[in-house]
């Protein structure tokens, strides 16, 4: 088999693509002629001028033809999908990506647990499971460990607060 045959059987092979891509563009253009046919007789003397949005005759035109692309578009970017989506999907989400995306995540949420309790550190009570059957209420000296700190009253100012209030009031 020589290169030549191979450019032979792809010409002929184009060639029989290109009239099919003709008879369906035949085909497409005697529907459309029809369709219009069909809408101009039931619109009867509905013209485009007098409707409730006015619009020239090259305003009409280029409405139609951006509406025949958007509908040709919707339908080969649908087509187009069937095709080729199951490809895309498994091309950009890969099942590997999916594992290290969750791998991450887990680790992240471990890295959260050890952070809280180191923390909150020893100050943690005694752990215990939900399911057993012994409960012990909190003593009250553990409460009273956990109360709010407060200070000690003074009757009299230190050393450092008097020469404070000295150099203020003798400023003044």
């Amino acid at each position: 088999m020589s290169f030549n045959f191979y450019v032979e059987s792809f010409n002929s092979t184009l060639q029989s693509i290109a009239r099919q891509v003709e008879q369906f563009a035949g085909v497409a253009l005697k529907a459309a002629v029809d369709l219009r046919g069909n809408l101009e007789s039931l619109t009867g003397d509905f013209r485009w001028e007098n409707g409730p949005i006015a619009f020239t005759d090259l305003q009409a035109t280029l409405l139609k033809v951006l509406i025949v692309l958007l509908l040709g578009t919707c339908v080969l970017a649908g087509y187009s999908w069937s095709v080729y989506g199951q490809v895309i999907t498994e091309k950009f989400v890969r099942p590997k990506t999916m594992s290290k995306i969750k791998k991450f995540f887990s680790r992240k949420k471990e890295e959260a647990a050890a952070f809280k309790l180191k923390l909150t550190g020893s100050s943690m009570g005694a752990g215990h499971k939900l399911n057993s059957t012994k409960q012990e209420a909190p003593s009250s000296s553990s409460r009273q460990k956990y109360e709010a700190y407060v200070p000690p009253k003074r009757n009299e100012l230190s050393n450092e607060a008097r020469t404070a209030a000295n150099a203020a009031l003798g400023s003044h």
